[in-house]
């Protein structure tokens, strides 16, 4: 989670959809800087940092969400399930592979 001064939220907010992969981190929640609540939890880490409109807060919180057996990040739904983006690529790769078998005039020979 980080917490901003509102300029800098606003700027981090036109980058929200790419905020995961650019700090590496399962997700990224934007609050303002005043009145802002942490979430309560067993653990939690902070930095202050100099952004525009004054200093920001990371706050590094354990995961909410399981992780992912194949990607590692903790966007899983339960235990030793795939996240949403894995089951879409694992079920284009049966499916990419289903129709090379079946276009394949040897494929006779495999069913």
């Amino acid at each position: 989670m980080l917490t901003l001064p509102e300029q800098s939220k606003r700027i981090f907010e036109k980058y929200k959809d790419d905020l995961e992969a650019i700090f590496v981190v399962s997700s990224v929640a934007l609050e303002n800087a005043a009145g802002s609540v942490l979430p309560e939890s067993e653990w939690s880490f902070s930095a202050e940092f100099d952004v525009p409109g004054g200093k920001g807060t990371a706050w590094v919180l354990p995961p909410k969400e399981a992780k992912c057996p194949r990607c590692w990040r903790y966007v899983a739904p339960a235990e030793d399930d795939l996240c949403a983006r894995c089951q879409d690529i694992v079920g284009e790769k049966k499916s990419l592979k289903k129709n090379r078998i079946s276009r394949n005039p040897l494929s006779q020979f495999w069913t």
